[in-house]
C-alpha cells in the first residue's frame, strides 16, 4: 500500500540535494538533515526509525531507500516513540529531489511491504538493485521469534522481484535454501562486466567470512544462474556449499564482511567484522573475485559503545555505498541502535537511537589493490623473479603454481616475492656476497647455514649480518688490528674511499667511545654507503641506477629506515612496475 505523498520543505539544504540529485555527490550533513526531519516530522503509517538505509537510484531524481524493523507513526515532541508505535519487519520509502517529496511504501494495516507466504516467518531486506524495468530486493526470509524464544534462524535468502513504475505489484519471489554456510547474501551488490556480483556473509564468531557469488544480469531472479567463487581453485561452481572465503594478499581469509562500490576500474569496500565495530576498515581489490587488500581504518564511528537507554550501548552495524559520482566525497551509510540485552536494561524509546547515520569518505584512502595479471605475463614475471632472486630457473611445478595464484586466483605478486626472499638459495647468495664484500672469503658451511637461518627465520636482518662482519675479529685482523685500520677498512669496502683525515680522527674517536659495532653500523648506513647500495640493488633488478634527485634520494631514505634494509627494498623493487615490464621484454613466452 502507498501512504500518501507529502512534500516537505527543507531551506537551503535540500535545495542543494535537489539540484545535486538524491543521493548523488551530496554532503552527508545534508543527505542526514533530510532523512532526520522526515523521520522526525513522520505521520501516521510513515518510518520515524528503523535500521538498514541501503539505497537504490531508480532516476530522474528519484531514491528508494529500504528500511527493516521500522516504527511508524508521529513521535512525541522529545522525539521520543509512544510506546504502541508500531514496528514493521520490512518499509520501502521513495524520495524525490524534484519537489522533496516522499512515498512510503508499507503492507494494507500498516504490515510489512513483503511478506513470505508462511506467515511463521517475515523479511528482512539486505540489498537491491534497479535491473532494468526491475527492482531486485535481496532478502532474508526468517522464522519470527515467540516467546520466551528470542532468536530468529535463517530460512532462506530471496529475491524479491517488483516493477519499478509499480512497487505495490504482487511481488514474485525466488528462494535460495541457505545451504551448509548459513549465508546471507546481499551484504553487496555491484555490477560487473554484464553480471551482478553478490557477496554474502557467514558469520565466524564475532568477525565475518565474505563469500561471492554472480548471476548474468536480467537473470538475478533466476537462482539456477548463480555461480559461486571458490578461491582454492580460481574457478566458479554451480554449488552454494563450495563457496569459498574471499582471500586476503597474505593468503588467508578475509575476517570482515565486504560492503562494496565501484571506483574506476576498481572495487573498493568498507570491511566490517560484526555489530560490535568501533570502526570499519578500507579494502580493495582489481576484481569483485580478486585477492583483498585490507587498509587502515576509514571511519571510526561516534555512537559506537555510547551509553543510551537505560543500561544500553550504541552498536553499529549494516554499511552501505550510496552514489559513489563524487570519489573524493563518496556518500557512505551505517546503522545504530541501542543495545540492551540484559534483564533490567532497556534500549529507550528516543527515535534518534535508532537510524541510519551518513559520512562522506574518500576513495582514494583506500589501498592500492593488487593488479590483473594475465597468464603471459605472470610466467614472465615469475621466471624473472626466479632468476634475479634465488637465481635459478623454477622448476615447473614452481613456474606452475605461481602461474595460477597470480594470474588466475589474483593473488599479489608481492605474496610470491615475499616467499623467495626467504628462499634458501636467495639467502644464502646473500650471506656469500656478504661474506666476500666484507671478509674477502666465502663462507663455511655450517655458518652460512647458520646466517641464512637467522635471516629466514626474522632473528637478524641483511644489515644486522653486515654489522656483525663488519666488527668481527677477522675483519679487524685483517685491516691490522687497529682502530685507524680499522675505520680505513670499512672507508674501502663500504664507500670505494678512503677517510679524509678529519673523517678518520672522529671515527677512530667514536670506535674507542662506543666500539666497532656500532660504528661498522653507522658507516654502513651512512648516506654515502646508502647510495651505493641503492643504486646497486637498481642495477641489479631494474637494470639501470636511479635518477639522481627524487627517485634516488627515495631509495636512499627507504634503506636508512629502521623497518627497511636491502631485502625488502629488493623486494619492493621485484614488486614495481617497471620490474613487471622488465620482465616481459627479458622473457617473453615463445
Amino acid at each position: 500500500m502507498r501512504r500518501r505523498t507529502r512534500a516537505r520543505r527543507l531551506g537551503l539544504g535540500v535545495a542543494l540535494f535537489a539540484l545535486a540529485g538524491a543521493m548523488s555527490g551530496c554532503d552527508a550533513a545534508t543527505v542526514q538533515s533530510i532523512l532526520d526531519d522526515h523521520a522526525d516530522t513522520a505521520t501516521t503509517g510513515e518510518v520515524n526509525s528503523a535500521d538498514n538505509g541501503a539505497s537504490i537510484p531508480l532516476g530522474g531524481g528519484k531514491t528508494l531507500l529500504m528500511f527493516n524493523d521500522a516504527y511508524l507513526g508521529p513521535l512525541e515532541p522529545d522525539r521520543e516513540r509512544p510506546l504502541n508505535s508500531k514496528l514493521v519487519n520490512n518499509a520501502v520509502v521513495v524520495w524525490n529531489s524534484n519537489g522533496n517529496t516522499t512515498n512510503t511504501y508499507i503492507g494494507p494495516g500498516e504490515t510489512a511491504q513483503f511478506k513470505p507466504a508462511d506467515p511463521a516467518n517475515f523479511y528482512w531486506l539486505t540489498n537491491g538493485v534497479k535491473d532494468g524495468s526491475t527492482i531486485r530486493f535481496l532478502a532474508q526470509e526468517r522464522v519470527k521469534p515467540v516467546p520466551p524464544r528470542r532468536d530468529f534462524p535463517l530460512v532462506a535468502n530471496v529475491v524479491i522481484s517488483v516493477p519499478v513504475s509499480n512497487l505495490d505489484a504482487t511481488p514474485s519471489v525466488a528462494r535460495l535454501p541457505i545451504g551448509s554456510h548459513g549465508a546471507t547474501w546481499g551484504e553487496g551488490i555491484l555490477s560487473w562486466n554484464g553480471d551482478w556480483y553478490v557477496y554474502g556473509a557467514v558469520q565466524d564468531g564475532l568477525a565475518h567470512r565474505t563469500l561471492l557469488a554472480r548471476a548474468p544480469q536480467a537473470s538475478l531472479a533466476s537462482l539456477s544462474s548463480w555461480r559461486y567463487y571458490q578461491p582454492s581453485a580460481g574457478t566458479w561452481s554451480m554449488s552454494q556449499d563450495a563457496a569459498g572465503a574471499l582471500l586476503s594478499s597474505s593468503g588467508s581469509h578475509v575476517p570482515h564482511m565486504l560492503h562494496p562500490t565501484v571506483n574506476g576500474s576498481e572495487i573498493v569496500s568498507l570491511a566490517s567484522s560484526s555489530v560490535f565495530d568501533r570502526a570499519f576498515r578500507w579494502a580493495s581489490s582489481a576484481t569483485p573475485w580478486g585477492v583483498v587488500t585490507v587498509g587502515g581504518n576509514a571511519y571510526a564511528p561516534p555512537e559506537s559503545g555510547q551509553a543510551c537507554g537505560s543500561g544500553g550501548t550504541r552498536i553499529v552495524y549494516s554499511v552501505h555505498p550510496h552514489d559513489q559520482s563524487d570519489p573524493a566525497e563518496s556518500l557512505w551509510s551505517y546503522s545504530t541502535t541501542c543495545w540492551a540485552p540484559t534483564p533490567g536494561t532497556s534500549p529507550g524509546r528516543y527515535a534518534p537511537d535508532y537510524r541510519p547515520r551518513m559520512i562522506n569518505l574518500d576513495l582514494a584512502d583506500a589501498p592500492t589493490p593488487c593488479p590483473e595479471l594475465g597468464e603471459a605475463t605472470t610466467r614472465s614475471f615469475v621466471r624473472a623473479s626466479y632468476e634475479d632472486m634465488p637465481r635459478r630457473t623454477p622448476a615447473r611445478a614452481e613456474a606452475d603454481y605461481w602461474t595460477t595464484e597470480i594470474a588466475a586466483k589474483g593473488h599479489c605478486r608481492s605474496r610470491m616475492i615475499a616467499q623467495l626472499a626467504r628462499d634458501g638459495d636467495y639467502v644464502g647468495n646473500l650471506v656469500d656476497e656478504a661474506y666476500q664484500i666484507t671478509l674477502s672469503r666465502a663462507p663455511a658451511r655450517a655458518a652460512r647455514d647458520s646466517r641464512a637461518g637467522r635471516i629466514i627465520d626474522g632473528t637478524d636482518t641483511s644489515t644486522d649480518l653486515y654489522a656483525s662482519l663488519l666488527s668481527s675479529g677477522e675483519f679487524f685482523a685483517n685491516a691490522g688490528s687497529t682502530d685507524r685500520g680499522f675505520v680505513t677498512a670499512l672507508y674501502l669496502r663500504l664507500l670505494g674511499a678512503t677517510p679524509s683525515a678529519g673523517d678518520l680522527s672522529f671515527w677512530v674517536g667514536r670506535t674507542g667511545a662506543v666500539g666497532r659495532e656500532v660504528v661498522a653500523r653507522e658507516i654502513y648506513q651512512s648516506p654515502d654507503s646508502r647510495t651505493r647500495r641503492a643504486n646497486a640493488l637498481a642495477e641489479a633488478y631494474l637494470g639501470r641506477r636511479f635518477t639522481a634527485g627524487r627517485e634516488l634520494d627515495y631509495w636512499r631514505a627507504r634503506l636508512g629506515e629502521a623497518s627497511n634494509n636491502d631485502v625488502t627494498v629488493t623486494r619492493d623493487l621485484v614488486n614495481t612496475a617497471e620490474y613487471l615490464s622488465r620482465a616481459e621484454v627479458r622473457f617473453p613466452l615463445a
